[in-house]
């Protein structure tokens, strides 16, 4: 397979998932009644297996770069659909600031790309 289609098939189940996680958990804390924010560590998993797969022929900066993107994704279009599917969350805060809801999970996203980076390169 072509290097830069690993990217963009990367990058393409990695919104894909994001998405998925974002609208059907949303959906299934509020019927299920558990609380939203325990899903975290699923979007978590798909940014350490994205950093994984990126860099089985990639180094470690476009795992990063796909990462930051998808965190992104996930903290601005994810946090819509989450509250547009009501999820099951606390009252958002109104002076709740996006940059920084943003940039935390853009740093988070980019850690998680070399954790998965170093898992790779352990086994």
């Amino acid at each position: 397979m072509n290097s830069n289609n690993d990217i963009l098939i990367s990058l393409i189940i990695g919104l894909a998932s994001i998405t998925f996680i974002d609208s059907v958990g949303a959906m299934l804390s509020r019927k299920m009644q558990f609380k939203y924010t325990y899903l975290s560590i699923i979007s978590f998993m798909v940014y350490i297996a994205i950093g994984y797969v990126v860099s089985i022929n990639h180094p470690l900066i476009f795992a990063m770069v796909i990462n930051a993107f998808l965190g992104f994704y996930d903290a601005t279009i994810g946090m819509k659909l989450s509250l547009i599917f009501k999820a099951n969350i606390l009252e958002p805060k109104i002076d709740m600031q996006v940059w920084k809801v943003t940039l935390s999970m853009v740093v988070t996203a980019i850690f998680l790309a070399l954790i998965g980076h170093l898992i790779r390169n352990w086994f």
